[in-house]
């Protein structure tokens, strides 16, 4: 996504945006590097890099914040 915004010309408005409210969620640790190269920091993050678990952290995230 952020690739897509850089040719648009739009990289520092999404990135604005998503440190904004938007939550970030991230499946593990490379898409955690990923981020990082772009100065972002997942919300979410499973403790297995593994979709199920990621469902069930994102559920844990957001019935908490509710």
């Amino acid at each position: 996504m952020i690739e897509v915004a850089e040719r648009q010309g739009q990289k520092e408005a999404l990135k604005k945006a998503l440190q904004g409210s938007i939550r970030i969620a991230s499946i593990g640790p490379v898409t955690n590097e990923r981020l990082a190269a772009y100065d972002l920091k997942a919300d979410v993050v499973p403790l297995h890099p593994k979709l199920g678990a990621l469902v069930m952290a994102l559920k844990a995230a957001y019935s908490s914040s509710a």
